[in-house]
């Protein structure tokens, strides 16, 4: 868990997460996304795009393309068991960077 907030990029990392949090559901811990932001932070001199499969609520994508803003993310789901208002909070979670797939796996791999 995180405790201490004295560093300027921890409490960076807590407004946003926050702030996001109050956006739309979010099935990740502070601590959980935390750790997203801070493997992006660590991959950052990278080349290529991200991907996250099971987009649900598209909290962590919000994260990911903000923390990642110069890198392209693929966001896939096949929306199944999902309330049908996923599709509504994710459109929010679109930007310049982000390509949402939605369809069904089977659609995209051989079987």
């Amino acid at each position: 868990m995180l405790v201490r907030y004295d560093s300027e990029h921890r409490r960076l990392w807590m407004d946003r997460i926050t702030r996001v949090k109050k956006e739309r559901p979010f099935l990740l811990r502070h601590v959980e996304a935390c750790s997203l932001i801070s493997a992006l932070a660590a991959t950052a001199t990278i080349r290529g795009d991200l991907a996250e499969v099971g987009v649900a609520f598209g909290a962590s994508a919000k994260i990911i393309s903000t923390f990642a803003p110069d890198r392209t993310l693929h966001l896939f789901d096949t929306l199944e068991g999902l309330p049908e208002p996923t599709r509504g909070i994710a459109k929010n979670t679109r930007r310049a960077n982000t390509h949402v797939v939605w369809s069904p796996f089977s659609n995209t791999l051989s079987a």
